[in-house]
């Protein structure tokens, strides 16, 4: 459906046009609840971010996942550091206690005796008589078996075989599956391993007068003896059960883990504290910048009422002065002048009223934005007429979408749109007027342009600033609160405009209901 409205379009009777766009009463009549109009609501703002709450929970949880990671490595690496430490003492203690038996044996510079411990070695062969080498040998085992700690030895050959171990097992038998002893074989190196499982189990196979309970903490080292040349003649394999050694590694872990803790609740407290101290300073400042703002938008507006009510008031007391000595038509001229300015200043405080106070826009009133059009298209009419600004009013579609809100909020913002654009063509001018509700699910616009003058850049960022016009006649809160209300209704505003191609201004209205035949 499309209606296009030249100059002259509404033939209706003319008690509405010459009234204008709304009868001016008293402020409270204009506006209920004039009176608190200097009030704002809280539901205009948004909720204030809760910095310290955000900050406290984001902080507590990052400093303990550090301290957490931090306690863990630490942990980990202090524990690996002492059982390799053990470790290299244990393989330092066996070494030099084969070295002990070599030279006790007399065999220095002939054997080692990592070749003496493979039974089936030709000791003759080094001129060396197989009872010296059997009791080195038998010495050492000894020895090494009754080391602290140590519940089982065994020691594997060259070929990787079982040659003698402290408790009754497959000697003879090849190891192949064994990685640790293989490492240690190839890279000629210490190797440890330590847990809970599964050498408990190899070692109550093994060893039947074992009496450790199941959860027996176990720590199993690969010592690597060497021959003549420096390979890797033998390896010893002791499993060891070191209860200090395990408890050592568990007060460790307790402290590590307690001062990890300890220093992310220090941490922790100082950043709460920091950020506490910070949000009562922005508090403190934004307190001051509130009343700062508060006492320059009063100044604002007391110029701005001033100025606006300065030249009614003196064309007011100017007519009157005149009709004291005017005859019945001179008069009537004067008495309408002193009502067309009075109307004037009902306009700008009633303006001044919506724009200080709240805006009631939640509302279960259906508005039909195109009749709200039509109203205040008719209310100009006499307006237009003067200034001859012909009107092309444009509706989309067969339904138009409704909206939820006050009729009187939505006649507002229309209201301002349209008279702003009306006063930009005191010469004349053609007015397009839009309403695109075409698609059902597509928000309703409201599309107003005219052939004005336009607009500057630097006028185009100041548009929504209060008291900021570039009329001589105007207060410069009509498109504020047009912002104001449009926020309020869920949908946008935007400006369009080139300096001498006139302005386009685009309501987008985001609570469409229904649709209208």
């Amino acid at each position: 459906m499309e209606l296009s409205i030249l100059n002259g379009w509404l033939k209706g009777g003319r008690s509405n046009a010459d009234a204008g766009p709304a009868p001016q009463t008293g402020a409270a009549d204009m506006l209920p609840g004039a009176a608190d109009a200097v009030s704002c609501q809280t539901d205009q703002f948004p909720d204030r971010f809760r910095l310290l709450k955000w900050f406290a929970a984001a902080s507590f949880v990052a400093v303990m996942m550090v301290s957490a990671a931090f306690a863990a490595l630490l942990s980990h690496f202090v524990g690996e550091a002492i059982l390799r430490h053990d470790a290299t003492l244990t393989s330092e203690f066996i070494g030099n206690l084969a070295d002990t038996e070599v030279l006790h044996g007399g065999m220095i510079g002939q054997l080692t005796l990592g070749q003496i411990l493979d039974p089936h070695f030709d000791a003759d062969r080094f001129e060396v008589s197989a009872e010296r080498a059997a009791a080195a040998r038998a010495e050492f085992l000894s020895h090494v078996a009754m080391l602290p700690d140590v519940v089982l030895v065994k020691v594997y050959s060259r070929a990787r075989e079982l040659v003698w171990s402290t408790a009754v097992g497959d000697l003879g038998q090849p190891e192949n599956s064994n990685q640790e002893l293989e490492r240690a074989f190839r890279q000629k190196k210490l190797t440890v391993n330590h847990s809970f499982a599964p050498f408990g189990e190899e070692v109550r196979r093994m060893d039947h007068g074992y009496s450790g309970d199941d959860s027996s903490y176990f720590v199993e080292e690969y010592i690597p003896l060497f021959d003549m040349s420096g390979e890797v003649a033998s390896v010893v394999e002791v499993y060891k059960q070191p209860k200090s050694l395990r408890q050592t590694l568990f007060t460790g872990k307790v402290l590590v883990w307690t001062l990890a803790l300890f220093s992310g609740v220090v941490l922790f407290a100082a950043l709460v504290w920091i950020a506490r101290r910070g949000e009562r300073l922005i508090d403190q400042q934004q307190s001051r910048l509130i009343d700062a703002e508060n006492l320059m938008v009063i100044g604002e507006m007391s110029a701005a009422v001033a100025h606006g009510i300065r030249n009614p008031l003196a064309a007011i007391r100017s007519s009157a002065e005149l009709a004291m000595d005017s005859d019945g038509a001179g008069l009537k001229r004067n008495l309408e002048s002193i009502i067309r300015q009075s109307d004037r200043l009902g306009r700008w405080l009633k303006e001044l009223l919506i724009y200080a106070g709240p805006i009631n826009s939640h509302s279960d009133e259906a508005v039909d934005v195109g009749a709200v059009v039509h109203e205040c298209l008719a209310g100009m009419r006499t307006q237009m007429e003067k200034q001859r600004v012909d009107v092309v009013l444009t509706q989309r579609g067969e339904a138009v979408p409704v909206i939820s809100g006050s009729r009187a909020v939505v006649s507002q913002l229309a209201h301002t749109v349209l008279s702003n654009a009306l006063e930009a063509m005191p010469r004349g001018g053609m007015l397009r007027v839009t309403i695109d509700g075409q698609s059902g699910r597509r928000p309703l616009r409201l599309v107003v342009e005219d052939s004005g003058p336009g607009m500057t850049p630097e006028q185009m960022s100041q548009i929504f600033k209060p008291f900021f016009t570039t009329k001589s006649t105007g207060l410069g809160i009509g498109l504020p609160l047009a912002r104001r209300i449009i926020d309020r209704l869920g949908g946008d505003i935007s400006f369009k405009s080139r300096l001498g191609a006139g302005t386009r201004v685009e309501i987008t209205f985001g609570n469409v209901e229904a649709g209208s035949e």
